[in-house]
């Protein structure tokens, strides 16, 4: 991973392009410790900065990188892990390498097969490459969204970076909030597709290409998305077979690095089957796993799972303990680093565990991405049960059951006994009714009072639920099952992508996430809903393709616990201080109204996911001092 900025201006900027893209590359310099690197065209009016963090043929990797034949230029962040095979191919077509690097297979593979070339690619990329020849740049993001870009154009000037903070440095463009970001952030604590909490500051989408060029300003288009067909003709054992091969090819290709590589093991399914087949496909190599714990009880630890694993494995198991202490030293330089509020507090315990892994290692892969495409959470299960209970007393129903058998569904519930809230939630617009209504209801997870902000600023819940709409509707029209998971892999799972980015490349090394191979995502959502939950068991078909890889007491276990942080606990204690100073008492706070916030912090409350989205969002108002326009 490496972290990539850039401008283009319709006039020269004379000597002031090269500060201009120093300033940007000095606000990222932890997204490459090992080389900065500039280029900037004749008439200085295009500019490309780089910082290195040097995985694969490391001296060799220098960017901006050059194509000797054209002339081109490219700036690229991520891995291309099927590179030597597109290499092969490039050379028996005539092509000559100078180095052993996938930059430079990008580069080649751009003057073969032009904007064409992505969809050779498996891998995690985020690049902008300037066409000399036709002088334009020509940019891409992964399919998936895992490395991140940014950009803004004001008619004048084309900015873009790795973060936004590197886009923020030019001064070009002020901190404004984007309210229509806010009003989904408050809704969904994540954004809806290309919006950022900054005004005029935007994410190119997943799997999409940019082109910009000076007389005909931005070319956005989509080059990928999720397959809709579903083979539902082969059989249970067909698809177990293809799907073992798949997860296993993705893991070893995801370990193609000139570095040593370490894997996240949180000692659930997903880091737990990642990390067997690493073991599985290098036994001898001296395999390095990394934990996340707390010490306020078994509701907050899964280190008798990961040990598990390690053992097995016989993998060097290094756990770090995470403390109250250390949430209130780390909270405001993580949302420095998320640029964004976040979704989730697990993007604390992910920053501390990335900072341990800094200490031994450059690469490490995790098991991100499980839950999306094989249907890992709870609300797919509570879909699954309204479906089959629809099935059993309208048994002429269409619907497109996941299990129609309610009795074997009924032995295995056990699971949703910790969501009643979430049913609740679910069945109040009514049992059968408009399903994308109540899947907008199930995930709107902030519900403040109408008087909750000091300024003059409301939700606007009909434009919200629209653009809802216009992804979860999309696709998989006969599947509410497939529709859940698809807005989820386009939402949800982006914000996840956006917290792995950014806390491991605060301390200079490179996440993977072998599961978000593009042809494993393609062939989950290929799979029968049927057997993703099947008898009320969750992601029953990815269990059944992992299950000779694990340990049987990880297999079986039943108590998923998501990494929880045990942020009710600390806010009676430690933390509440801490709270009531960032929220209540601090000089800086004027965002929440104080009887509003001090609701939340009441301790009958308890740290619930408002209080959480609260004060996340005052936070990266206090770090950012994003005004209102």
């Amino acid at each position: 991973m490496c972290g990539i900025a850039g401008v283009y201006s319709k006039h020269s900027l004379d000597k002031d392009i090269s500060s201009l893209l120093n300033r940007m590359l000095q606000a990222i310099p932890y997204r490459g410790p090992d080389g900065q690197g500039t280029f900037v065209t004749p008439n200085k009016n295009i500019g490309l900065g780089h910082v290195l963090l040097s995985i694969i043929d490391p001296g060799h990797s220098q960017q901006p990188m050059a194509c000797q034949e054209s002339g081109n230029q490219i700036i690229f962040n991520g891995c291309i892990f099927n590179y030597k095979e597109i290499k092969s191919l490039l050379i028996q077509e005539g092509y000559f390498f100078r180095t052993n690097s996938d930059t430079e297979v990008i580069l080649k593979a751009y003057l073969h097969w032009g904007e064409e070339c992505v969809k050779y690619f498996n891998g995690m990329w985020a690049f902008a490459l300037y066409n000399k020849k036709q002088n334009i740049l020509f940019c891409s993001r992964d399919r998936l969204g895992i490395k991140p870009f940014y950009y803004c154009y004001d008619g004048e000037y084309f900015l873009f970076a790795s973060e936004i903070k590197s886009i923020l440095a030019t001064e070009i463009i002020a901190p404004i909030v984007c309210k229509p970001a806010l009003e989904e952030y408050l809704t969904f604590q994540f954004t809806l597709r290309n919006k950022t909490l900054f005004e005029n500051i935007y994410k190119l989408e997943p799997g999409y290409n940019m082109i910009f060029s000076p007389d005909k300003g931005l070319k956005i288009y989509q080059f990928w998305d999720v397959p809709q067909e579903q083979n539902n003709s082969k059989s249970e054992e067909e698809i177990v077979d293809e799907l073992q091969w798949l997860i296993s090819d993705a893991v070893k290709i995801h370990m193609t690095s000139d570095v040593p590589v370490g894997a996240y093991l949180s000692g659930g399914l997903d880091s737990s089957a990642v990390t067997c087949l690493m073991h599985a496909h290098f036994p001898q190599m001296n395999l390095k796993v990394f934990t996340g714990a707390f010490q306020e009880g078994s509701a907050y630890d899964e280190t008798e799972y990961a040990a598990e694993v390690a053992k097995a494995t016989n993998t060097e198991h290094i756990i770090k303990y995470i403390s109250a202490h250390e949430f209130i030293q780390y909270l405001q330089k993580i949302i420095w680093h998320m640029d964004e509020p976040t979704a989730g507090p697990g993007v604390f315990p992910q920053f501390l565990i990335s900072k341990e892994v800094s200490k031994h290692l450059r690469v490490v892969v995790g098991g991100q991405g499980g839950d999306e495409i094989f249907g890992g959470y709870a609300r797919y299960l509570i879909f699954a049960l309204e479906q089959s209970i629809k099935r059993a007393i309208l048994p002429k129903s269409s619907s497109n059951s996941v299990s129609s058998n309610l009795s074997e569904l009924e032995k295995n519930l056990g699971v949703l006994s910790s969501y009643v809230p979430m049913l609740k939630t679910f069945w109040s617009k009514g049992l059968f009714e408009d399903s994308s209504a109540r899947y907008y209801h199930l995930i709107n997870r902030f519900k403040p009072s109408s008087n909750f902000l000091n300024y003059d600023f409301s939700v606007n819940p009909e434009r919200i639920y629209d653009d809802f709409v216009s992804i979860y509707g999309t696709r998989f029209e006969s599947s509410l099952f497939s529709q859940n998971m698809y807005f989820d892999l386009k939402t949800h799972l982006q914000s996840l992508l956006h917290v792995e980015d950014r806390m491991s490349m605060a301390h200079s090394i490179e996440s993977r996430v072998p599961l978000l191979d593009y042809r494993l995502v393609e062939y989950a959502f290929s799979i029968p809903d049927s057997l993703k939950i099947k008898n009320g068991k969750m992601k029953y078909i990815f269990t059944k393709a992992i299950s000779p890889y694990l340990p049987p007491k990880v297999l079986n276990r039943t108590d998923k616990k998501g990494f929880p942080v045990p942020l009710d606990l600390w806010a009676k204690k430690e933390l509440k201080s801490f709270l009531h100073d960032i929220l209540i008492n601090s000089s800086s706070n004027n965002l929440f109204d104080k009887n509003y916030l001090e609701t939340l912090l009441s301790n009958d409350q308890g740290f619930t996911r408002d209080l959480w989205g609260v004060l996340s969002l005052q936070t990266w108002f206090n770090t950012f001092k994003p005004s209102f326009a």
